[in-house]
């Protein structure tokens, strides 16, 4: 995982947020997968000065696994926006 007040990650603005591993696949309708499981949350934590206050924080995450090519054997992964003040829309 990338932190960055621009959308360029430096290698120290990067974080380990998870193993390949350990992120449960998406399930497939009607098929039966090894590996598929219900939805997680991952946390990690990041030092407080990597997070600015007064400028947009961007946010990228990435896998280097080649085995995350498609929707078929890749996690889904979601986000959202905050409010104009600070607050979560949802």
């Amino acid at each position: 995982m990338g932190l960055a007040q621009s959308p360029a990650f430096p290698s120290q603005q990067s974080f380990l947020l998870a193993d390949n591993g350990d992120i449960p696949l998406e399930p497939l309708p009607r098929e039966n997968l090894p590996g598929v499981d219900s939805s997680q949350w991952f946390w990690t934590e990041v030092p407080l000065q990597a997070v600015s206050q007064d400028k947009p924080n961007y946010l990228a995450l990435w896998s280097d696994s080649e085995f995350f090519l498609s929707s078929s054997s890749s996690p889904i992964l979601a986000g959202r926006k905050q409010k104009s003040g600070g607050k979560a829309s949802g």
